[in-house]
């Protein structure tokens, strides 16, 4: 990009005429760098500090050709190149104003006499306006464009996480580099290079704000995808676990057979039943399903409902928990009472001490219960203790 200043030199004309070295600002210069805007004004110096640009309609603005010497940051070292001129000295700027209008009444044939002249003849002195060089101008490649396409196959991908691929080819589409916008074809016109970089600073402003939007977007997408990877994870290990321990449905006259065989009326009977849960296991999953159906409000209520279902009060008489005084020893029943507990917590909070006590206090009082039923056959209360 051009710099604030130049020092070029105004050809002579061939009238013996010396030729003028005197700086000049940048955008005073056609993009061929041969020719140069000057104002006829008396504040010339103004001009040339404020860098004010050339007005194309304005009959005080002429073309004049020159040799360019190079470009310089500030204007005063653009004056400190300028060799045998001194800018600051007026009387070698009237000169360049006198050669201007003396190289004007050479191209129009005719005499201007002052800038004072009428419009009618300043407006035949007016010149072509600047020419551009044919130049495109390439903000963003077309490499670099982001079709329909690429967001779908982007949003498509099955795991986000991998943005790699997804952020970094928005990346290419965000992070273009003005460095690719031709700024040569803007020397010479009437666009100053203070707003030339302006328009450069406010679009890397931009392309870094639509990146780091377009970033948090992609992060968000990437953990709800983790997120809901992690749940299906979550419930097929479930739904896995489910399908493990879950007994097979027997069938349903199996359950029925087994019903019709209980309550258990004699210690004999208890005694084969344990021992057909212990080495069958299809019968144990049917006692553990057909058990699991009783129900009950509490998991006192269950226990009690299961037990009156698989005990008859006859053997309760002859039972307790630890087998004392010749009693039958309930807890010798594992097979049984696993598959009770077993239900029981399945459906209820229960420790193994309130079911000890539950069931040493069932079978204790079951020579009660037996006289009840004798006098009243009719007594099938499940929650009868």
């Amino acid at each position: 990009m051009a710099k604030d200043f130049a020092v070029v030199t105004f050809s002579s004309d061939g009238n013996d005429e010396e030729e003028i070295v005197s700086e000049v600002p940048s955008l005073w210069l056609r993009s061929n760098l041969t020719e140069c805007w000057w104002p006829s004004v008396k504040n010339i110096n103004t001009f040339i500090i404020k860098q004010v640009p050339p007005v194309i309609n304005d009959p005080k603005w002429s073309f004049y050709p020159i040799q360019f010497h190079g470009y310089y940051d500030s204007l005063d070292q653009a004056r400190q190149k300028a060799t045998n001129y001194s800018s600051s000295d007026d009387n070698n700027i009237n000169e360049i104003k006198k050669k201007s209008r003396t190289s004007c009444r050479k191209q129009l044939q005719k005499p201007i006499a002052s800038e004072s002249d009428t419009d009618s003849d300043l407006a035949s002195v007016i010149p072509n306006p600047p020419n551009l060089t044919d130049k495109n101008v390439s903000v963003i490649p077309n490499q670099s464009a982001l079709t329909n396409e690429d967001v779908s196959v982007i949003l498509n991908q099955p795991d986000l996480t991998n943005k790699d691929v997804s952020v970094n080819k928005l990346s290419n589409v965000l992070n273009f580099s003005t460095d690719n916008v031709d700024f040569d074809i803007l020397e010479g016109t009437l666009v100053s290079n203070k707003s030339i970089q302006e328009l450069h600073n406010l679009m890397i402003e931009m392309s870094n704000k639509m990146e780091e939007n377009f970033q948090r977007v992609y992060t968000a997408l990437a953990n709800v995808s983790v997120r809901i990877q992690d749940l299906e994870a979550r419930l097929k290990e479930v739904e896995k676990q489910i399908n493990q321990h879950k007994p097979e449905a027997p069938a349903d006259l199996g359950i029925l057979n087994m019903q019709q065989s209980l309550p258990l009326k004699s210690i004999d009977e208890v005694t084969a039943f344990e021992n057909r849960l212990s080495q069958n296991a299809d019968e144990y999953n049917k006692f553990m399903l057909c058990i699991s159906r009783i129900g009950g409000r509490s998991a006192k209520e269950n226990l009690i409902r299961i037990y009156r279902t698989i005990f008859s009060n006859e053997v309760a008489k002859q039972s307790s928990w630890k087998g004392l005084r010749n009693h039958f020893k309930i807890s010798s029943l594992n097979s049984i009472l696993m598959a009770i507990q077993a239900t029981i917590l399945a459906q209820h909070q229960f420790t193994n001490k309130e079911f000890e006590d539950i069931t040493k206090e069932w079978f204790r009082q079951g020579g009660q219960r037996l006289n009840r039923q004798q006098k009243d056959p009719e007594e099938m209360n499940p929650q009868a203790i």
